[in-house]
């Protein structure tokens, strides 16, 4: 679990995955069925 939050903007709650060494999935909680996340890759 990830949050985010600054004085001026709401907070950001997100569950983070990581699937390999190299690769990692950023899903905000609460969001609609279906949605697919960030999908992020090292190079």
């Amino acid at each position: 679990m990830l949050t985010t939050a600054t004085d001026a903007d709401p907070q950001m709650v997100s569950e983070v995955k990581l699937d390999t060494d190299s690769k990692m999935k950023f899903v905000l909680v609460g969001a609609s069925d279906g949605d697919p996340g960030l999908d992020f890759t090292k190079g």
